[in-house]
């Protein structure tokens, strides 16, 4: 069996055949391996890693369209498999106290420092309204204060990806506030 190529393999382990899926994965299967250890630095943790990606994989193997793609596929899982655990062990950012501001006497007026406090009411407001991946980036940085770096590697993102949301959640944000009548 060893001299089977992977099509027939994988036809074979289609079929239940756990030896053949096993050639596969000695043959293919450090692609996976070496990617978890780049992204996990934990060795315990890869091992766990690498285990649920071995599993995905002969679940969905009928998934596989292309037997000459099983390669990527498999490298695929595993950087899906990578990223659902970092996303597991970052807790959602709460939002921090902010103290309300005391009314202050400024070169312009009393109203200053309400009306200051007043706008970034509506920015964290608007903040709290966004969703998904934009906002988890945009809280990590602006609530957090993380780096883009620091972001990126907590979301398992490129630093383009985070910029991205960032530009993407401000725009969002914006577009909120003036809605609402705000400049």
């Amino acid at each position: 069996m060893t001299d089977l190529p992977d099509s027939q393999l994988i036809a074979l382990a289609r079929n239940t055949n756990a030896e053949a899926f096993e050639l596969l994965i000695r043959r293919h299967g450090h692609a996976a391996a070496g990617l978890i250890r780049r992204m996990t630095p934990d060795p315990h943790e890869a091992e766990d890693v690498l285990q649920e990606t071995l599993l995905q994989a002969w679940r969905r193997l009928e998934q596989l369209e292309a037997p000459e793609r099983f390669v990527g596929w498999l490298v695929q899982i595993a950087r899906n498999q990578c990223r659902m655990r970092l996303r597991r062990r970052i807790p959602e950012v709460a939002l921090p106290d902010i103290p309300e501001p005391r009314p202050r006497v400024g070169r312009l007026g009393r109203g200053t420092a309400d009306s200051h406090a007043e706008q970034l009411d509506k920015v964290l407001e608007a903040l709290n309204g966004l969703a998904g991946d934009d906002a988890h980036t945009a809280r990590l940085f602006y609530l957090a204060g993380l780096s883009i770096r620091e972001v990126a590697e907590a979301t398992a993102s490129p630093e383009g990806t985070v910029k991205r949301r960032l530009h993407s959640a401000r725009n969002r944000i914006r577009d909120t506030l003036r809605k609402e009548g705000n400049p």
